[in-house]
């Protein structure tokens, strides 16, 4: 099975690998300090309906801008500047999170990271479907998603280690640099859209 996997990889388009890779080193830095969200804000406020609310915010932010955008964003025949800069944005949201010392502030920089997810979403999926082996639907997408989870499994335990002895800023910088490197990676996707054009 794991042949088989790293066989198809091996041989996919090479935008889609692009692709592939830059979601899962976002998913791997995003996840580094996702489980460690709560004791984050535990430090700003332990009241838990506040832990909860600036969640529950955050998510319905990103709901409605990717409801919003996937709309628009069908009227671009090119949606990969939108890929390259909903990482940008994510990068720099990561890097927020490093000046967060009031509640305020912490609705300002999730605001940001939802707008930045519901930017980049619809425009990554959409541009990943696109790329597809026929045939090969199934295994593509579960490249995807079983490789984020083995991922988060990790990157878990590392956030936490990380966490526990540099703290919390020292991992938001980490995750704003392995964020910056999934941006400046997937404009690799307009290099090879030039090349094709050539």
């Amino acid at each position: 099975m794991t042949t088989s996997c790293l066989y198809t990889y091996i041989h996919m388009k090479r935008e889609i690998k692009i692709l592939l890779f830059c979601s899962l080193l976002n998913g791997f830095a995003y996840t580094l300090f996702s489980p460690l969200y709560a004791i984050f804000v535990q430090h700003l406020d332990t009241d838990i309906f506040v832990i909860s609310s600036s969640w529950s915010v955050y998510v319905f932010i990103q709901g409605v801008i990717m409801i919003i955008f996937g709309k628009i964003e069908d009227y671009f025949k090119n949606k990969r500047f939108l890929v390259v800069f909903g990482y940008f944005l994510l990068a720099f949201g990561a890097l927020g999170f490093t000046f967060v010392k009031t509640i305020p502030q912490l609705y300002v920089v999730q605001i940001i990271n939802a707008i930045a997810y519901g930017i980049l979403l619809p425009a990554w999926k959409a541009s990943y479907s696109l790329l597809e082996d026929k045939g090969k639907e199934s295994l593509e997408w579960s490249l995807l998603d079983g490789g984020n989870l083995v991922l988060a499994s990790f990157s878990a335990l590392v956030g936490g280690y990380i966490v526990s002895h540099w703290g919390f800023s020292t991992l938001f910088y980490i995750i704003f640099v392995l964020q910056l490197m999934s941006a400046l990676y997937s404009i690799n996707l307009f290099r090879r859209m030039k090349h094709k054009k050539k």
